[in-house]
Order: structure tokens, then sequence, then C-alpha cells
């Protein structure tokens, strides 16, 4: 995986996942690393992108999917969700949009903050992180569509995340992946010329 990845052209592949909690499917790119993991409350899929050019931190797609355990109102999940940061270093709230994600309502969260890299070292240096963030409800269920990135490598690799999110669907129940196409595909550009 090299820091160019995203320049020129990327090939993306498809993340689709037996595990029944992890009910969607969206493209990423392809020298990524993708891993599956379970925690107390949640699943998720965390896609390992390239290293800063100082090696101290990483790009990274999250989808995370938690089970909600009492109702609660999309602004005020995303508003929860901002507050977990707002005690960092640097805090900073670029941007919060309400809209929609395969017809559910969403919120989209920009945000800035500093942590001390490399982790856990004598050595750290404060260095700016930039994460995008778009959570929504569908039935009893949190999604979390997450990128991070150093500052200085943010808008590099965020084109990863616009697909990511561009590709995203829902597997309905009983659905089998390849009776679905990933990409919807309209008229060609010189057709519409």
């Amino acid at each position: 995986m090299t820091r160019d990845t995203m320049r020129g052209s990327t090939s993306y592949v498809p993340f689709t996942s037996t595990n029944a909690r992890l009910d969607f499917r969206f493209l990423y790119p392809a020298d990524w690393q993708a891993r599956e993991t379970a925690g107390e409350g949640y699943d998720e899929v965390f896609i390992l992108g390239p290293r800063n050019e100082e090696s101290t931190y990483s790009a990274a797609l999250v989808a995370r999917v938690s089970r909600l355990h009492s109702p609660a109102t999309i602004e005020t999940l995303a508003e929860t969700v901002v507050q977990r940061r707002q005690g960092t270093s640097g805090f900073r709230l670029i941007s919060q949009t309400r809209g929609a994600l395969e017809g559910v309502p969403a919120v989209e969260t920009e945000i800035t903050y500093t942590i001390p890299l490399p982790i856990r070292s004598v050595r750290a240096q404060p260095t700016p992180v930039m994460e995008r963030r778009i959570i929504l409800k569908r039935t009893d269920r949190l999604y979390e569509l997450i990128y991070g990135a150093a500052a200085s490598d943010y808008h590099r690799f965020l084109e990863a995340f616009r697909t990511a999110v561009r590709t995203f669907v829902f597997r309905e129940e009983g659905e089998e992946w390849g009776r679905r196409p990933l990409l919807a595909f309209g008229a060609s550009p010189a057709a519409s010329a």
C-alpha cells in the first residue's frame, strides 16, 4: 500500500460479510486491508489505509453497527457522537449536515482534534486528525460510517470514503448479494452530451 493510493486510477473491491449484523455492502480501495471485529454491543469492519508521511497514523474507514437500547432521534444520537470527542485537545466541529443515506435519515459530521502521535511514545508530538462520520438509525440499530486520517492526508484519501458512501447499500432480509447490483448505471456521459 503506497501513500499515492488515491492518485490516478484506484481499483475498488466490495465489502460484504456473512455476519448478519453487518447487513450492508460498499466499495473500498483494493489495497486497503479489511478486518471484521465484534465488541460489546457492536460489530464493525475496520479498513486500514495508508500511513501518514511520519508513519504514525493510518487513514481508515470504519462501518459500525450498534444495537440501540432506548429510543432516540437521529439528532440526539449525532450529538452524543460529537460529545464523545469534545474533550479531546483541539476539538472543533467543522460541519454537521442532515440528509439521507439509502433512504434512511442521517447526520454527517466533520470534526478535527489533536492527539499525541505516535501513541505510547515518549517522543509523541501533537498531531491534528480529521474525521468524517455519517450516522443513521435503522430499526433498532445505529449505523456509523467513519473516515479518519491525519489532517495532512485527510483530503488525499477522502475519495475512498465518498466511494464507500456512494456505493453503500443495505442487504434486505433473505436477499443474496449476487441478486442486487452494487452499482447503479445510468445513461453514459456520451449519451447525455
